[in-house]
């Protein structure tokens, strides 16, 4: 069995999806109350497909928050120095 390095953790959960399905491999999501998702049907392509939307929205909320943060910082280090 061939081994192959991870994925970066920056790409999107969809590509990994996307190439594990044009190997024929299918991702079933069993744990978790309600929360099943199979994307080997549509609806769970869809399901996923908007997971990973939103992990992907919530990102670079995460990064503009932190940028602004660092600006907000930088600029008021500068007031009180005056």
């Amino acid at each position: 069995m061939e081994t192959r390095p991870a994925r970066p953790e920056s790409a999107p959960p969809g590509d990994t999806v996307h190439d594990l399905t044009a190997h024929g491999v299918g991702l079933k999501v069993l744990t978790g109350q309600g929360t099943a998702i199979d994307i080997t049907t549509a609806a769970g392509k869809l399901v996923f497909g908007i997971f990973a939307a939103l992990a992907e929205f919530e990102r670079e909320l995460i990064s503009e928050r932190t940028l602004a943060g660092l600006v907000g910082c930088r600029y008021s280090s500068r007031l009180d120095v005056m």
